[in-house]
């Protein structure tokens, strides 16, 4: 496909072509949408806290300021910017009507060959770029590849249907706070407990979904796991939760169930042994200098679900570079805790502060410098090395504060 096809619109009529010879009749029936709920939730002011290094601190409350926008009145380039500003927004979406839902993410597309961008949590990104406002539009060659929707085979039809297909799905952090939180959403909205629920096979095989499931049978047995191809429903329901809401943690904790507490105060190293990446270049010498100070290295992937959050909600301090480890931070709920998230220079997060303001937790970051010389899209799951200076600092501080 050269440049010029791209230019004229050939890949177009080409996409389109493939799309009406393979799509069943059902599919090209014409749809309608109606919100059942729609909000933008207000976001609570936080100030990070005084004792946090320059950098952290001014890029936290960038990012902060930016979750303040609403939908649709922010153009930019900077998509760490259009995520935030629309990670608020939260509503139940009804297609009635035949639509076609993609089995990895959720990408939905409906007569006449158009994507609902708010199916996925990039559909906004992708939405917001444009400066369109519709929900629906015609996709361009980006949009289709990142769908891949028009050319699967259909392996299943529906009458009606919950959607939890999505992005991050198998990400333990995000799969609590975005896709087991369509689930709250949908009952707010009066939802039947009874429709059936979309979930990718990625999600279903991990085993932090295995755990709820095991523990609510009432949810596992509406479960239907999208192995492969699309799934056409007639009626269908598309819940978008906001990221980081304390109602999202809090329906998380009542899932996994909120353990007793023993007494002891423990304080962990997190270590990503398994994990795909940002590894500790250093990690030996700053487990000995953790260790000094009486912390425990601990890998929460050798525990089951229930073991890992009945060992944070006995975790008075935690260290951990950034992950979705430290979602388990909420299992400590009302007791007090100190965090100190250790960031790459490059890529530096508010999910987990905003998690322990929520909480009323002490929190402290420290920047690290990336190892080596990662190409332009692997900044994120480079190894970094952690100053230890800096971090004999901060430890002490965050120890002689908690004692």
């Amino acid at each position: 496909m050269t440049l010029a096809a791209l230019k004229n619109g050939s890949l177009r009529w080409n996409v389109q072509r493939k799309f009406w010879d393979g799509a069943g009749l059902a599919t090209l029936r014409p749809v309608h949408l109606s919100y059942l709920l729609d909000r933008v939730r207000p976001v609570q002011e936080y100030a990070p806290g005084v004792h946090m290094d320059e950098e952290p601190r001014i890029r936290l409350a960038q990012q902060m300021a930016a979750r303040q926008l609403r939908p649709g009145e922010v153009r930019t380039d900077d998509l760490d910017v259009l995520f935030r500003a629309h990670i608020s927004r939260e509503f139940v979406l009804r297609v009635d009507g035949w639509s076609s839902v993609e089995s990895d993410h959720g990408w939905v597309t409906v007569h006449p060959m158009r994507l609902l961008y708010e199916s996925n949590y990039l559909g906004f990104l992708v939405r917001s770029s444009t400066g369109r406002r519709s929900y629906t539009m015609t996709p361009n060659p980006l949009t289709y590849a990142m769908s891949r929707a028009f050319d699967r085979p259909l392996s299943l039809r529906l009458p009606t249907a919950i959607s939890l297909l999505d992005i991050l799905s198998t990400n333990y952090a995000h799969f609590f706070d975005l896709i087991m939180n369509k689930l709250r959403l949908a009952e707010e909205a009066g939802l039947p407990d009874s429709l059936p629920l979309l979930l990718s096979s990625w999600a279903a095989s991990t085993p932090f979904c295995q755990a709820v499931l095991g523990l609510h049978p009432e949810i596992a047995k509406r479960v239907v796991v999208v192995k492969s191809g699309r799934v056409e429903v007639e009626q269908l329901f598309i819940v978008r939760n906001s990221m980081d809401a304390k109602d999202n943690y809090d329906f998380a904790r009542r899932l996994v169930g909120q353990p007793a507490t023993d007494g002891s105060e423990r304080l962990l190293l997190i270590r990503r042994v398994g994990a795909n990446g940002r590894k500790l270049a250093n990690e030996p010498e700053l487990i000995e200098t953790c260790q000094r100070f009486g912390f425990q290295p601990y890998d929460p992937a050798v525990d089951s679900l229930q073991q890992q959050a009945k060992r944070f909600a006995n975790a008075s301090h935690v260290v951990s570079v950034h992950g979705a480890a430290l979602a388990n931070t909420m299992f400590r709920a009302g007791a007090p805790m100190s965090i100190l998230e250790l960031f790459h220079s490059a890529v530096i997060r508010d999910h987990f502060f905003v998690l322990a303001a929520h909480y009323g937790f002490d929190y402290d970051a420290l920047v690290g410098n990336v190892e080596g010389k990662p190409s332009k899209h692997a900044v994120n799951t480079a190894p970094l090395r952690i100053d230890v200076q800096a971090l004999t600092r901060k430890l002490d501080r965050m120890t002689s504060c908690n004692s």
